[in-house]
């Protein structure tokens, strides 16, 4: 009898030592599922880059003034350090707790605590904002702003309930169903916005060299400009919380949170050349106001569809910041840091029903927050978006410094790789120490104490971690192959 163990011959069983399991520690989603489209729309929809570029040029006329440009190129640049960052993660793990489950396999337990309670907190309070958002805009829409006339109070809390209901219902129906919407939603406000950009374009002569000129340029003001447009590029990176479930996760994740970046950078750019003035700073709010777009005329219809546009814009974000909160929370649990019950998937829908409702909590509580104190509503923006920033710099700042161990860990250390690693980080820790630093001259401390508070609540959930026997290798879950991936591959 022939000897079928001394080398590999064509049909012959996998070598011994090699076992694939049935099933992974993210067993339960639909795995591989979810086209390059849907998983586009996941990090366009976090990102809003149609409503946001309809304020931007508002916004930095105030901020910056002379050199809006630049402020928008330096967020970009910035931000595509973390991205690469991001990339070397998503090439090579596919995971549900996105930079939560990145860091875990740079830096271990602690590195990926702080990452969890980073998302928790800017999560929840940019979806709550986005929910608030919609409730606002819908106000909009069926009243006379002119007159004075709005939802009452109760009404917007009804509306806000509204809104959130029919989120989770979508979000709970599957996530290819849930997608194929989302995708629609991103599609139909980027038409908007493209027909609004040209529109200007035509209106006000295309784009003149006196656009780029920095005459009259303050430096400290185009910092600053380039600290808020973090707070509208920030969320570009959702498509990571979908790795498990998307077709080819790694290439189309990979891919998705580039695109959304280049398309967020891109509009924001062009919506600020086309658009700002020089010179003279404009009225809090303008931005919105087709007025502002499209100075000659009234345009009453072009209002309505804009206001449309950034109602949907705002319900998207709720929809894709939203799964990624459930889905942290579902890799939190399956890691064994909270309830088990909570990393259970519906039998048929598959989708993580207990973390939606969970993660729902965490994005009517700070929607509420925004109506119940909405007689003062620009301040309790302000403390919002200042933690809001800081949780993103955080974990952004952590997903960087996570990139030199893991490539160790996994024997493919490279320069290039880590120099940008480094690069992010500085440039992040330099993003926090300036956020800071305005607050301090302002008198303000909102960001620090968010900073500290991040940090112990990460220490002390690691230690809780730790007393429960929990390691490295159990926060480090991600979507393994599993026998049937390999039975399917050989099929085809």
């Amino acid at each position: 009898m022939a000897d079928t163990t001394s080398g590999p011959s064509r049909g012959a069983s996998p070598r011994r030592g090699l076992v694939l399991r049935d099933r992974n520690r993210l067993d339960g989603l639909e795995r591989r599922s979810l086209p390059f489209g849907s998983v586009l729309a996941q990090s366009l929809a976090g990102a809003m880059p149609a409503a946001m570029a309809l304020s931007t040029p508002a916004l930095l006329s105030r901020v910056v003034g002379p050199g809006a440009w630049v402020s928008v190129l330096l967020a970009g640049t910035v931000l595509a350090l973390v991205n690469a960052c991001v990339c070397q993660f998503s090439t090579r793990v596919a995971a549900s707790g996105s930079l939560f489950s990145f860091a875990a396999q740079g830096l271990g337990g602690f590195g990926a605590l702080v990452v969890a309670v980073s998302m928790f907190l800017s999560y929840s309070t940019l979806a709550g904002w986005a929910l608030a958002q919609s409730a606002v805009f819908t106000s909009r829409m069926t009243h006379d702003r002119a007159s004075g006339d709005e939802f009452g109070q109760w009404t917007y809390v009804l509306v806000i309930a509204g809104f959130a209901l029919v989120c989770l219902l979508v979000m709970s129906i599957g996530v290819r169903r849930a997608g194929r919407i989302t995708l629609s939603v991103e599609a139909f406000t980027l038409l908007v916005l493209v027909g609004l950009l040209v529109a200007a374009a035509v209106e006000r002569g295309g784009i003149g060299t006196s656009a780029l000129s920095l005459e009259g340029a303050d430096p400290e003001r185009i910092l600053r400009g380039t600290l808020s447009m973090f707070s509208i590029f920030f969320c570009f990176k959702s498509a990571a919380s979908l790795g498990a479930e998307t077709a080819q996760p790694f290439k189309y994740v990979p891919r998705a949170t580039s695109t959304a970046l280049l398309m967020m950078t891109g509009l924001s750019l062009v919506a600020v050349l086309v658009v700002t003035p020089t010179g003279a700073e404009l009225p809090r709010g303008s931005g919105g106001s087709t007025a502002f777009w499209l100075p000659s005329g009234t345009h009453d219809h072009v209002d309505q569809l804009t206001r449309l546009m950034r109602l949907l814009c705002n319900l998207g974000c709720v929809l894709a910041v939203w799964a990624s909160l459930a889905r942290l929370v579902f890799s939190c649990a399956r890691s064994g840091l909270l309830p088990r019950r909570f990393g259970r998937t519906h039998p048929s829908l598959r989708t993580p029903i207990p973390a939606l409702v969970l993660t729902g909590v965490l994005v009517v509580g700070p929607a509420l927050v925004w109506t119940v104190f909405s007689s003062d509503i620009r301040e309790v923006e302000h403390l919002l978006v200042s933690a809001s920033d800081i949780g993103f710099f955080l974990m952004y700042a952590v997903t960087c410094a996570a990139i030199p161990p893991f490539l160790r860990r996994i024997d493919e250390t490279f320069t290039g790789a880590v120099v940008v690693a480094r690069l992010g980080v500085a440039a992040i820790s330099v993003a926090v120490v300036l956020t800071i630093w305005y607050e301090h001259r302002d008198g303000e401390v909102v960001s620090l104490l968010t900073l500290t508070g991040l940090v112990a609540v990460a220490a002390v959930w690691s230690a809780i971690a730790r007393r429960r026997g929990l390691g490295p290798a159990d926060f480090r879950v991600h979507d393994e192959t599993v026998a049937t991936d390999v039975y399917a591959g050989a099929g085809r």
